[in-house]
């Protein structure tokens, strides 16, 4: 911040989406390729739950991921109304 007001970089905001929809997707891409439940003998089914709820969590991810690129994406707007609404409020009249 100069002068005790607020700055922003459109652009910083911008990567900051990108990577975070980035990461969605490529964790998303593992999930779809995740291998079948491996042979762990009489622990199978307790390792396949294991996964199940693995696979879950990473989805969970995946959602949050992709809602948080989108507030950082539409902040980015608000920051700019806000910048323009100021500039004409402020401005040479």
């Amino acid at each position: 911040m100069v002068g005790g007001g607020y700055s922003y970089d459109p652009a910083r905001l911008t990567d900051i989406a990108g990577k975070l929809r980035d990461g969605a997707k490529a964790l998303a891409d593992t999930a779809r390729s995740a291998p079948p439940s491996p042979d762990a003998g009489t622990s199978s089914a307790v390792v396949g739950e294991a996964l199940k709820a693995l696979v879950r969590a990473g989805a969970t991810a995946v959602a949050r991921m992709d809602d948080v690129a989108g507030k950082v994406h539409a902040s980015q707007g608000s920051y700019d109304t806000v910048e323009n609404t100021n500039t004409g409020v402020l401005g040479p009249k």
